[in-house]
């Protein structure tokens, strides 16, 4: 046969219906359908087609690729990715509390500090409309550990050496004059 003449791209649409069930029953059946059985299924095929078969095997190479998308596959395969890259977050959110524990010799203040970062980020998203979610959105994120956290650092050291200043002062005393130092310190941030 002439291969020239071959196709070289087939495309295939399925339909699913279920006549016996009403709208809202379906849409439910054929998400979970979809997440834990057809997913799944399409997943293995897809890696089947990327694995080389060995030489001393008797089976052909798989010659063709396999794309797939719907609505419901498209969402489940979207939030397993977030899912597993919320674990990335949670992880460096962990490392970020141990280094801020030990740079602030208080778990209370790195508790404290996290939090603080954390909120700050999500209160922003909630009063900033955000119409789409772009790669500067994230790279805000980091900006504002990065200097939030630095601000955190700056404070604790800052009390350490108004108490060094001056140690016999009324605790109001020191206090106003932090106070005075932070906001001098902090206003550029």
């Amino acid at each position: 046969a002439d291969r020239s003449s071959a196709s070289v791209l087939l495309r295939s649409v399925f339909t699913f219906i279920a006549p016996s069930l009403d709208s809202s029953a379906f849409e439910e059946e054929f998400k979970e359908f979809a997440q834990e059985e057809l997913y799944p299924f399409l997943v293995e095929v897809v890696d089947n087609t990327t694995n080389d078969v060995t030489s001393d095997s008797w089976e052909d190479p798989l010659r063709m690729k396999l794309y797939f998308r719907g609505d419901e596959l498209s969402e489940h395969e979207v939030m397993e990715s977030l899912g597993h890259d919320m674990l990335f977050a949670l992880a460096a959110l962990f490392i970020s509390l141990l280094v801020t524990w030990v740079h602030l010799e208080s778990l209370f203040l790195a508790l404290v500090t996290l939090t603080t970062l954390c909120f700050s980020v999500l209160l922003a998203y909630i009063f900033v409309n955000v119409e789409e979610v772009s790669l500067a959105n994230f790279l805000v994120v980091f900006i504002v550990f990065g200097l939030g956290g630095n601000s955190f650092f700056k404070l604790k050291d800052l009390w350490a050496r108004v108490y060094l200043i001056s140690p016999m002062a009324a605790p109001a005393n020191r206090v106003a004059t932090f106070y005075r130092q932070a906001i001098w310190q902090m206003s550029p941030v």
